[in-house]
Order: structure tokens, then C-alpha cells, then sequence
């Protein structure tokens, strides 16, 4: 009886300690989510409107005429349709013949569909004023309508950082070694859009928190067994 006794304190050990450091990552999860919106919200209260004003004087100027130029064209990797048709494409090719790449492709059309999809719903109900909205009408802040489709109250969040976080996210778990180089992209592509004056600071950086945030809940509840290369 002794060793069975000895054994079973082992496993109430383990799982006590399992459960504490799944309190621990939790209240780090929290304390992450907190100071991401207290960064926005600061944003959005100080930093939002001057710091676009500011960009918004100097971008046609001929001396950021090449920033401006290549921001365009970096922002559109964050289009959705970027990262969901090659997907689909490589999904249909390999389902059958290559069944871990097929799984992959999947993985990231779930995750970028379902990011991409919440993120627009949440622009259609918040309806945020682009800060174009700003330059030609002097609006600032949140539109009065719940439901707009209008591209010029989708402000908040940004769905281009929404899809690069998701994105930077999924190719992580493939390539774990390469992890920082997936975010230190998705970061300037998600920078792009201030630079060009679509979305306000606080839209990117709530953008990047969802779409790494609810990238990381679709992949406990349905891909758990996801391989990393």
C-alpha cells in the first residue's frame, strides 16, 4: 500500500502544479490584455489625432514620397483575400496527397476567416471615423450609427493588423525559430497603415491584440494537435 499511497501524492503534486501555473498564465494573460487597452485607450485620448495630423501634413511631401509609396504597397499583404486564396488553393491541391500541408492551410483559413469575420463586426458596430473623416469633415471618435457599413466608419479595429497578427500567429507555430521575424513584419506592415493615414494608433494596436488573442482561443479549441516544422 505504501508505494500506491506514494504514487498518488505524486500525481496530486503534478496536478496542483499544473493548475497553479495555469493560474499564473492566466493572471499574465490578464495583466497583458489590461495594458494593451490602457495603451489604446491612451492613444485614442492623446496620441491618435496629432500624431495624424502631423503625418497627415508631411505625406505628400517629396521627401517621404518613397515611405509613402512603399507603405501602400506593404499594407496590402494585410489584405485577407492575400492570405485565405492561396490557402484555399494549396488546401483543395494537397488535401489528399499531402494531408500535414492540407491541415496547415486549413488551419490558417480558419484562422484568418474567423479573425478577419469578428473584426468587421466589431468595425460595423463601433463605426469609427477614419481619419480621413477627420481631414475632410473634422469628425474625431465614434459615429452615433450602431450599424454602418460605410469603409469610412470601419476604422477600429484595424483589419489589416487583425489578419497580420493572425497570420504572423499561425506561420509562428509552423516555424517556432522564426517567430520574431513573423511579428517584427507583421509590426511594420501594421505600422503602414498609420503611416498612410487609414487607421489611428489605437486601431492598430487593439487590431494586433485580437487577432493574436483570438488566434490563440480557435487554436486550443480546435487545433490542438497543430505540428510545428
Amino acid at each position: 500500500m505504501l508505494p500506491t499511497i506514494k504514487k498518488h501524492g505524486s500525481y496530486e503534486r503534478q496536478e496542483a502544479t499544473a493548475n497553479d501555473n495555469n493560474k499564473s498564465i492566466k493572471s499574465e494573460q490578464y495583466t497583458q490584455t489590461a495594458l494593451v487597452f490602457l495603451a489604446a485607450l491612451v492613444c485614442y485620448t492623446t496620441i491618435d489625432l496629432p500624431l495624424t495630423i502631423v503625418i497627415h501634413r508631411h505625406i505628400t511631401s517629396t521627401d517621404i514620397y518613397y515611405i509613402n509609396t512603399s507603405a501602400r504597397w506593404l499594407s496590402l499583404i494585410g489584405e485577407t483575400h492575400y492570405s485565405l486564396i492561396p490557402a484555399a488553393i494549396c488546401f483543395l491541391l494537397y488535401r489528399k496527397h499531402k494531408p500535414l500541408l492540407a491541415n496547415r492551410c486549413k488551419f490558417i483559413l480558419t484562422i484568418i476567416s474567423t479573425t478577419g469575420g469578428l473584426a468587421y463586426l466589431i468595425k460595423v458596430f463601433l463605426g469609427r471615423y477614419r481619419p480621413g473623416m477627420y481631414f475632410s469633415k473634422g469628425l474625431y471618435g465614434f459615429s452615433n450609427h450602431w450599424i454602418n457599413f460605410t469603409p469610412k466608419y470601419l476604422s477600429f479595429p484595424s483589419g489589416h493588423a487583425v489578419t497580420v497578427f493572425s497570420l504572423a500567429f499561425c506561420l509562428s507555430n509552423f516555424y517556432p525559430k522564426y517567430q520574431r521575424y513573423f511579428y517584427c513584419l507583421a509590426v511594420i506592415i501594421a505600422c503602414c497603415r498609420v503611416i498612410i493615414t487609414f487607421h489611428y494608433p489605437s486601431d492598430v494596436i487593439i487590431g494586433a491584440w485580437f487577432g493574436m488573442w483570438m488566434s490563440q482561443h480557435i487554436t486550443k479549441r480546435f487545433f490542438k494537435g497543430i505540428q510545428p516544422c
